[in-house]
């Protein structure tokens, strides 16, 4: 019977190495140490003996060194998916930048038990840990699918979560991925306290199904900048109507600059913004040839 190499004894040459690599790192002051120790880490992950090294360096007691294991070692775990074993107490560790380098590398292992230990950080205390988390998660989805893992989040986003801004992270997140599944929690973001969820899930059902919500009339018609530009977004993710032109049209002069509320995107301006979603469905007059020559198109 062979032994799996995470369980093999490395050569003590690397063993030392990988003790002092991880020594140095522990206490180094500087960037460039800093950089230069995580590197060797890296480069003796990468050896035939990495595996066995990466589960002595995730036992390390030194925060900053298992910070660097951590994130080294999510280039194997999808190898070796049994390294989530060695870091499920970092989950939930109160160290922010700890906790998330946990739930990237437990994500990277694209199979079902550290995926669901990773989904731990949905309840960390920290917000940063727990976005890395929903952001992760979004990934995971858009790449592979994962039917289960948003599932969970849907409930947590629903039942649990209370940033704001986490709810309507997820709202674009699902949106962007036409995620139909999510349709009933973002019906009830729609209803939502904060004004950036309601706009973020605005945008996703019409993403989602075509046809923008009442509450995008309410968006185009606030003074807000950034409920203009959510409704923008919307209006020209619907199916080509009179109406979304009209309402895309009012707004093309309104000359203010709005940053993205969630911080990811850049600054737009909502005029701008309007004219390039009016693109999106050319002029009323030319409606129904346009659709005509999309729907030829695409037979």
């Amino acid at each position: 019977m062979s032994i799996d190499p995470l369980f093999h004894r490395a050569p003590e040459g690397l063993r030392a190495k990988i003790a002092a690599a991880l020594k140095h790192l522990e206490l180094s002051r500087t960037a460039s140490a800093t950089r230069q120790y995580t590197a060797e880490i890296q480069a003796l992950f990468r050896g035939p003996h990495g595996p066995a090294l990466a589960r002595l360096a995730l036992l390390h007691n030194g925060e900053k060194a298992r910070i660097a294991a951590l994130q080294a070692a999510t280039e194997l775990i999808g190898r070796h998916p049994r390294l989530a074993g060695f870091v499920a107490g970092d989950l939930t560790s109160p160290n922010t930048q700890l906790a998330q380098a946990a739930v990237r590398m437990s994500l990277a292992a694209r199979c079902d038990t550290p995926a669901l230990y990773a989904m731990t950080g949905l309840e960390h205390v920290r917000p940063a840990v727990r976005r890395v988390t929903i952001r992760g998660v979004l990934l995971t989805a858009g790449q592979f699918g994962d039917r289960g893992l948003m599932q969970i989040l849907a409930k947590h986003i629903e039942t649990t979560e209370k940033k704001p801004s986490l709810r309507a992270l997820f709202a674009r997140g699902v949106g962007l991925l036409g995620w139909a599944p999510a349709e009933p929690t973002l019906r009830q973001l729609l209803r939502d306290k904060a004004p950036v969820v309601r706009a973020e899930a605005t945008v996703a059902l019409a993403r989602i199904t075509g046809v923008a919500p009442p509450t995008v009339l309410r968006l185009a018609k606030g003074r807000s900048a950034v409920g203009r530009l959510a409704a923008i977004r919307a209006l020209a993710a619907v199916t080509s109507s009179n109406r979304a032109i009209t309402q895309l049209r009012a707004l093309r002069k309104d000359n203010r600059r709005a940053n993205d509320p969630l911080g990811i995107g850049p600054a737009l301006v909502v005029g701008a913004s309007a004219k390039e979603g009016l693109a999106w469905h050319g002029p009323p007059n030319q409606l129904t040839s346009s659709a005509a020559e999309r729907s030829g198109s695409s037979r």
